[in-house]
């Protein structure tokens, strides 16, 4: 590894930049940064997981950083301004119930990113799709917008089986923010990944569907279609 940087795990309560913070500890948080990619990585001191994260450059680390302390001094959230996007680099939960918690309260916030982008919309709309994907390690939710006329080109090419395929649609994936929603699902306790994961998506697609359903101008034969890729 390029650099290592210690944040403390214990810190009087506040908020702290790099330069602002006292490195002298017994209890750290160790991330080690790779210049080849802009990759830090860490092992997370609740659960053990082993967390990765990319394009986060050292410069943008250092000066960006903000470390959350809680009225316990406990180190809350890490997190940067990288690449103009604000990332979320470490949480910690108190318990199951929090991070349950953290997570919804995101999720509804998230759906409503992507409800946005999809109320933008002002055209004909014959499906609409929500895809999501786990493996323990990447985490995707997306919406797609399917039209009347590429739904036509997928039945003439491939058929009628065909048109509720959200991969053969040209639309571009509608993304909220997968890089928070990764770090805090893996940040959770580990034997509770899979739950929260799929609470998560439960509410984000309902949310999707009740909310931006009135928004849409809908073909007759309309379709919501949730559904796990691999």
């Amino acid at each position: 590894m390029d650099k290592t940087y210690n944040i403390p795990l214990r810190h009087e309560s506040g908020t702290y930049s790099f330069i602002d913070l006292i490195t002298d500890n017994d209890k750290n948080l160790v991330l080690e940064y790779q210049k080849y990619g802009d990759i830090i990585e860490y092992e997370h001191p609740d659960n053990g997981n082993n967390i990765i994260l990319y394009e986060i450059g050292k410069e943008d680390f250092e000066k960006s950083l903000k470390a959350v302390y809680n009225e316990k001094g406990e180190l809350k959230t890490l997190s940067v301004n990288a690449r103009n996007n604000d990332r979320l680099l470490y949480i910690h939960y108190e318990n199951g119930e929090e991070a349950q918690q953290k997570i919804l309260e995101f999720a509804a916030d998230n759906a409503d990113i992507i409800i946005k982008k999809i109320s933008a919309f002002k055209g004909v709309v014959s499906r609409l799709f929500i895809e999501y994907f786990d493996d323990g390690e990447y985490f995707d939710f997306h919406a797609k917008l399917g039209t009347p006329e590429q739904q036509k080109e997928i039945i003439k090419k491939y058929g009628k089986e065909s048109e509720d395929w959200a991969g053969d649609y040209a639309s571009e994936n509608i993304y909220g923010d997968n890089d928070r929603f990764g770090i805090m699902i893996r940040c959770a306790d580990t034997e509770e990944n899979c739950n929260y994961f799929n609470l998560a998506v439960d509410l984000m697609a309902e949310r999707i569907k009740e909310k931006s359903f009135t928004n849409l101008n809908k073909s007759d034969d309309f379709k919501f279609i949730a559904e796990e890729y691999d």
